[in-house]
């Protein structure tokens, strides 16, 4: 234990001078001799990413955090190594939780650099996710076996595009005893009738 804290010193000591590969080396010998000290881990991580070396910084602060989930310090180099990648979602979460933890003027003022970039992906992703999305954004319908070959029926897209016939169908699947209402609507019977009889042998 001793001797661990000795080489961190040595390694904190080379990094003061600017020696970012032997500070690389005295805080690999530091862990070597104590593997279950977070810090060792994140301090090494902070000279990967001095160093520009974002990979090797993520494992470090992964390590770290499986020791210690805490660490303010961890998740401010993680978010960092991430910003250098172009991760910017990983970055703003990682920066934001590590000024929740201890407040630090350096993550917060990189936090407000990279959380808009992370927004826009998130925004991009959403509006991704909502044009992959079944027509009328119906729930649970996408994991539906047939589906794709039912959605290739022109008639069946076209009532799709029907907010009249949408309401109708989504209403009767939430309660399949409402048809009744719509025994006189050749539209919407029309729909059912083509997915009944291609589901209904489903299990």
């Amino acid at each position: 234990m001793d001797q661990a804290n000795e080489k961190k010193m040595e390694a904190i000591h080379a990094l003061s001078e600017g020696e970012l590969a032997k500070a690389i080396d005295l805080f690999t010998e530091a862990i070597k001799l104590n593997p279950h000290l977070a810090i060792l881990y994140a301090k090494r991580a902070s000279v990967f990413v001095k160093m520009q070396k974002p990979n090797a910084a993520i494992r470090d602060c992964d390590r770290a955090i499986q020791i210690n989930p805490d660490s303010a310090q961890t998740y401010k180099w993680r978010g960092k190594a991430h910003r250098l990648l172009g991760h910017w979602e990983d970055s703003a979460h990682d920066l934001a939780l590590a000024c929740k933890l201890d407040y630090d003027e350096e993550a917060s003022a990189m936090l407000k650099e990279v959380q808009p970039r992370a927004q826009k992906i998130s925004e991009h992703r959403r509006k991704y996710e909502r044009k992959r999305g079944f027509p009328g954004g119906m729930p649970g319908m996408g994991s539906m076996p047939g589906l794709n070959e039912i959605l290739s029926d022109p008639e069946v897209l076209a009532a799709m595009q029907d907010p009249e016939v949408m309401a109708a169908f989504q209403d009767v699947a939430q309660n399949p005893a409402n048809m009744s209402k719509y025994q006189n609507n050749p539209k919407v019977m029309n729909l059912i009738g083509k997915l009944s009889s291609k589901f209904g042998s489903q299990p």
